[in-house]
């Protein structure tokens, strides 16, 4: 059993905390009232979030948790690759190194308005082995390499100093339980033949992990935004195979634990996506998600606008059994890491809409 550390709260975190209480205590009972009946399926889409060694201890959500027509579950494994150096004023960071993150998450729908989910991630901090190939890659296609000829391969350093004093850092390899993440989805407005789904989300993230190992950032980080969206299935004239989705609000991060640099005291968030339905066992998805700053510093990869791109392929070999392979690259340079690949296996019920099924709205 894991029971999360104290929390230790912002000045408005405590009243974001009770409404969020709140939003489950009206949403189960909205909720419970009613059975969830077989409708348009959830858009195709990666848990896209920012996994760099500290921008990944933040509780920025993915939107993994969706209204679906039963339980489901899935277990990713992610490797995010960083090389990067910056000197701002009164600090320096340097990151060389990989991160592996495995995640087991498993969501459950409570009547048909109201949908709760758990992440429980497991934070891998080491030298790695994807440096060549993305050396390689790099030149393929004539990319820049930045700081990357200047690093050796396969090495491992994480540093953080702030006003001339070591903060955060890993120089050996290290690993542990990250911050557990409940996460809730109320839907707001049911999708139709001209009207997509709405839903609010909340997300709550709690201290599992650990500062000083880098796999948490020793506070509860509270986060809400609005989520619209719909699916597509291939062949199907009412639908269409192009599905979508589009979510944004806002992350109040809780106190973090030294050696971290300070949290920000607010910042937004936002995430697009756009599937194609190739084949009824295929879909092609590319995904843009960005966020304002996540901690109070001068360097660009803590304290500004973040952007980066998702490319990959969701594959149901099995109805209720897929596999996601996703490709992350930063779009603006040294504010996301600069490589990142996910594999996942999902198990997710089926969408039950029979083709047509929309055509009578």
């Amino acid at each position: 059993m894991i029971v999360p550390k104290a929390v230790r709260m912002g000045p408005a975190s405590s009243a974001i905390l009770t409404a969020t209480a709140a939003l489950c205590v009206l949403g189960a009972a909205a909720g419970g009232a009613t059975v969830a009946h077989a409708g348009e399926p959830a858009p195709a889409r990666f848990p896209l979030a920012d996994r760099g060694p500290l921008n990944g201890l933040v509780g920025i959500p993915n939107g993994w948790t969706q209204l679906l027509q039963g339980p489901a579950a899935e277990l990713s494994w992610q490797i995010t690759n960083n090389a990067m150096g910056e000197r701002a004023t009164g600090e320096r960071l340097l990151l060389d190194g990989e991160t592996h993150t495995v995640t087991l998450r498993w969501q459950h729908p409570l009547g048909e308005r109201l949908a709760i989910g758990v992440e429980l991630p497991w934070i891998a901090h080491g030298g790695g082995f994807l440096d060549g190939s993305i050396d390689a890659w790099h030149d393929a296609l004539g990319l820049s390499e930045g700081i990357r000829p200047l690093l050796p391969a396969r090495d491992l350093r994480y540093m953080y100093d702030r006003a001339g004093q070591p903060r955060a850092g890993a120089e050996d390899s290290t690993s542990g339980l990250g911050d557990l993440r409940t996460t809730l989805a109320w839907r707001l407005m049911t999708p139709g033949a001209q009207r997509p789904a709405l839903d609010l989300t909340a997300d709550v993230e709690w201290a599992t992990g650990d500062a000083d190992r880098l796999t948490g950032n020793g506070g509860t980080d509270l986060a809400a935004g609005l989520r619209a969206g719909r699916g597509g299935i291939a062949g199907t004239p009412g639908l269409g195979p192009l599905g979508w989705s589009a979510q944004a609000g806002l992350v109040w991060p809780g106190d973090a634990d030294e050696p971290l640099p300070p949290a920000a005291g607010q910042f937004w968030y936002y995430d697009t996506a756009l599937a194609w339905a190739a084949t009824s066992a295929l879909d092609l998805v590319v995904q843009l998600q960005g966020h304002g700053g996540a901690w109070q510093s001068h360097v660009t990869m803590l304290g500004d606008t973040a952007l980066q791109l998702g490319l990959g392929a969701i594959w149901h070999p099995r109805p209720r059994l897929g596999l996601r392979l996703g490709i992350f690259e930063d779009l603006r340079t040294d504010t996301t890491p600069d490589f990142a690949i996910e594999l996942a296996l999902t198990y997710r019920p089926g969408s039950g809409l029979a083709p047509g099924a929309l055509d009578a709205e």
